[in-house]
């Protein structure tokens, strides 16, 4: 596809024009369509300028051109088949109602999320929904659980359900270090909690004392290798879990085939599970200082929740993880929609730590 012409074998012109044909608002089209938000705002844009779209009132239409091209392309919108009762996660929070309402009352208050960090919490019934999901592998009870990076203060909702045997969230961000020392005192939740930078090697200490993590990482491969590769490290190697979201908004399926090769090869671990959409997470603050706010076609913010990822199960066995350090920024790539950084630099090309960076607009 160039900005000269419309590539009709394009798979992802199908996409976008199939999102469109379901929905209007632009947030939703991103979450549909399988494609990064920055690409997804490419190509929508190429299509406005042949003709094929247009923005009404922040909606955004195909025009009869449009649709000519999404029947010549045999597109059709999307059918809605999800299980109403779970959302098509598969999973209910049921038994864990008196949990989640103690986890509301204790983290009221609790800080926002930052750029600096990346961060982004989910919903509190995400939170359980994890927890729900991961008691019904035989993850849960009696084990001993390492969190990597805790916004989503997914190290109290696992304390108060008290299934546990031990909890240990490794955290750069003070103001989270604080909150959760403060909370895990007060109400007696028995929660270890150490400031760290993941780009640091773990202790050795940690080598396989762990059944199970959990992880939300930034979605660059350095990241994913520093967050992912440590939790490995950290699992025992045979029969370990680990649990993390990706999404289709700051990764391309490219980024998650290379993902999905370093986990495989590199590391030797199983993938048990992939759920779409799983995790929610609640609208950040910040949005309008984003990438994906400054290449939105429109500039209304999310009314809904849209930013979402696919969780992964994956396995242990006879594998190995990655506990190197990392000097790199680990945060930004051209893929990312939500880091500050590329407000620095949208529409240009500049040298930066030693690298080349364009955006390709």
């Amino acid at each position: 596809m160039t900005f000269f012409d419309i590539d009709k074998n394009d798979y992802k012109i199908s996409a976008v024009l199939s999102s469109i044909l379901t929905s209007d608002d632009l947030y939703k089209i991103v979450s549909t369509s399988f494609l990064p938000f920055l690409e997804n705002c490419k190509i929508i844009d190429l299509l406005i300028r042949k003709g094929f779209v247009k923005v009404d009132n922040n909606r955004i239409l195909l025009t009869s051109k449009g649709y000519e091209l999404a029947k010549e392309l045999r597109v059709a919108g999307l059918v809605d088949n999800y299980c109403k009762n779970c959302s098509g996660k598969g999973y209910v929070v049921d038994r864990y109602k008196e949990y989640l309402k103690r986890f509301e009352e204790i983290t009221q208050g609790r800080p926002e999320a930052i750029q600096d960090y990346d961060q982004g919490y989910v919903t509190p019934i995400t939170n359980f929904l994890r927890i729900s999901f991961a008691e019904s592998r035989g993850d849960i009870k009696n084990k001993k659980i390492l969190i990597m990076g805790d916004d989503d203060l997914l190290s109290i909702a696992l304390a108060v359900t008290n299934l546990p045997l031990e909890i240990q969230v490794f955290e750069i961000d003070e103001r989270l270090v604080s909150f959760i020392k403060e909370k895990s005192r007060k109400y007696s939740l028995n929660i270890n909690v150490t400031r760290f930078d993941l780009r640091e090697k773990m202790p050795a200490s940690l080598d396989s004392y762990f059944d199970l993590f959990f992880s939300d990482p930034p979605e660059t491969i350095d990241a994913f290798k520093s967050f992912i590769g440590k939790g490995i490290f950290a699992l025992k190697k045979t029969g370990g879990a680990g649990y993390f979201g990706i999404t289709l908004i700051d990764a391309s399926l490219n980024k998650w085939k290379d993902l999905q090769r370093i986990m495989l090869n590199d590391f030797g671990v199983v993938i048990t599970d992939m759920i779409h959409d799983f995790n929610e997470y609640v609208n950040w603050e910040y949005h309008d200082t984003t990438p994906a706010y400054e290449s939105a076609i429109v500039k209304a913010k999310p009314s809904h929740i849209w930013y979402k990822s696919t969780i992964y199960r994956i396995q242990t066995l006879n594998s190995k993880g990655f506990n190197e350090k990392l000097d790199t920024d680990i945060l930004q790539d051209e893929e990312n929609a939500t880091s500050w950084f590329f407000l620095l630099i949208f529409n240009k090309s500049i040298s930066l730590r030693g690298k080349k960076w364009k955006l390709h607009w």
